[in-house]
């Protein structure tokens, strides 16, 4: 599995501390109805030890590349990746 590092986001939260989050494209091959397709996930990294990994999310790259940009949008952080997209899908 391949992780593509896409961009950072740097946010205040109530009390006045920054975080920074960034955020992967996560791409691996997988067989589907016996055809080989690349299928997309993310990952949300606020340290080394804070992260969140979902691969297998999607197909459509186009539609991954938008899920990232809202993330990225919304400083989604790794504590909440897994509640927003069980919504999105």
């Amino acid at each position: 599995m391949q992780e593509l590092y896409i961009s950072a986001h740097t946010c205040r939260d109530e009390a006045g501390r920054s975080h920074t989050f960034q955020y992967f494209l996560l791409q691996s091959e997988s067989v589907y109805e016996n055809r080989l397709c690349k299928d997309y996930g993310v990952m949300v990294r606020a340290s080394e030890a804070e992260q969140v990994r979902i691969p297998h999310i999607t197909t459509d790259h186009d539609r991954i590349v938008n899920l990232l940009s809202l993330l990225k949008t919304h400083g989604v952080s790794p504590a909440h990746l897994s509640d927003v997209i069980e919504d999105w899908l």
